[in-house]
């Protein structure tokens, strides 16, 4: 799989371990466990003890599921040692009816630990024996890691031991020369004596020596031996590691987009809460800009329909109509855009005639009036002039004549 490239092997194994050796009696089973702990790539010794069952276990094993590395040794174990031309010797399907007489493929389970002097050490159990003890620690939730069959899983930290010496463990006396194993020989327990063994820097008691050794195969990943049947409990663990892996980080990750969408929205809210702020500010002088321009334009269309609001040089026409005025007349009045309607009602809208002047005043003489309204009408800015009322007869002070202009 190519998840398998991504994933190393090593990032799925547990930092704390559990080496736990069965020894199988013709009364009972006795448990010998020994846990083991990595920190800073140091390996320590947390806890080794024996016990006579399997509910007297430490219950933080189960607990913080921490993986058990199985060595079963003692009765109904057959342990040989066979000499070997090369490994491929183990993959063909007559090896061991050759070298063992009396294995039986469909009734034994075999486990093959190569060792480097050309040799390998065979362990067998009964099928029906392994499927037993492996089903009760399933039952009480265990994380078994791997099963391994009989004393050869001292193979493991040969190398950590002298080259030539003689081991004691629970119920095996141990030959070691050159780093492999030269012979092994079962023997009572009461004969063995009770001393502890230092390796690599941790002292063993014997009777934990097998189960140290598996512990300290699980945290080395150490692959040592050859199964000549399937037992898939070591893939088992590896994947619910890697399960257990990928759901880390899927929570790591959801996390972390949790955080990043906490500070998003912590960003924009207060981002928001400030726009919001300055909108409403900005909504009140908008409201006030709204009514200025209402009422600009309604003045402003009061202006327009008046006719006040366009450029009309008014001054200028007034000078240059001042300029033409003759001595014998006399004005009285001067208005720029007269009303439309003199008679409207108070309260209505007033309406202006644009571009229209009208002058009233006084003259005696209607020719100098008629003389004036020639001159008038030759002024460039000057559309039309009518001459609306002249009296002869000047009653007071009433203007007797009234001219009205209408400007270009």
């Amino acid at each position: 799989m190519l998840l398998n490239k991504w994933i190393s092997e090593k990032w799925l194994l547990n930092s704390s371990v559990c080496g736990l050796e069965l020894v199988l009696t013709d009364e009972s089973i006795i448990y010998h466990y020994t846990i083991l702990k990595t920190k800073n790539e140091q390996i320590t010794l947390s806890e080794a003890g024996t016990c006579h069952a399997l509910s007297d276990l430490p219950q933080h094993i189960v607990k913080n599921k921490i993986p058990l590395v199985i060595i079963l040794t003692g009765k109904g174990i057959i342990t040989r040692r066979l000499k070997i031309n090369n490994e491929t010797e183990l993959l063909r399907e007559d090896f061991l009816s050759q070298n063992l007489p009396a294995f039986s493929a469909p009734e034994f389970f075999c486990q093959s630990y190569v060792q480097t002097n050309n040799s390998v050490v065979c362990s067998i159990i009964r099928n029906v024996q392994i499927q037993k003890l492996t089903g009760d620690f399933e039952k009480n939730k265990f994380d078994l890691a791997e099963v391994l069959i009989g004393p050869a899983a001292l193979i493991g930290i040969t190398s950590l031991l002298p080259s030539n010496t003689s081991l004691q463990s629970a119920c095996y006396k141990i030959n070691i020369n050159n780093n492999c194993i030269d012979a092994i020989e079962m023997v009572s327990n009461d004969t063995i004596e009770n001393h502890h063994l230092n390796v690599a820097g941790i002292n063993i008691s014997r009777q934990n020596l097998l189960s140290f050794a598996g512990a300290f195969l699980y945290l080395t990943q150490q692959n040592i031996h050859f199964n000549h049947q399937i037992l898939t409990y070591k893939q088992t663990h590896l994947e619910k590691q890697k399960i257990k892996l990928l759901s880390y980080c899927l929570v790591g990750l959801t996390f972390f987009l949790c955080l990043l969408n906490f500070f998003a929205f912590s960003h924009y809210f207060n981002t928001s809460k400030e726009l919001q702020g300055e909108l409403e500010v900005y909504e009140g002088k908008h409201e006030i800009i709204n009514e200025l321009l209402n009422s600009y334009e309604k003045k402003k269309g009061l202006l327009d329909k008046a006719g006040v609001s366009d450029l009309n040089p008014v001054a200028k026409y007034a000078d240059k109509i001042a300029k033409t005025i003759p001595k014998e007349v006399v004005l009285t009045e001067l208005i720029f855009s007269p009303p439309l309607n003199k008679d409207e009602e108070p309260d209505s809208l007033a309406g202006f005639e644009k571009d229209v002047l009208i002058i009233k005043g006084n003259c005696r003489k209607s020719l100098m009036v008629n003389e004036w309204v020639n001159i008038l009408k030759s002024l460039d800015f000057i559309k039309n002039v009518n001459l609306e009322v002249f009296r002869f007869n000047n009653e007071g002070n009433l203007p007797n004549f009234e001219l009205k202009i209408i400007t270009e």
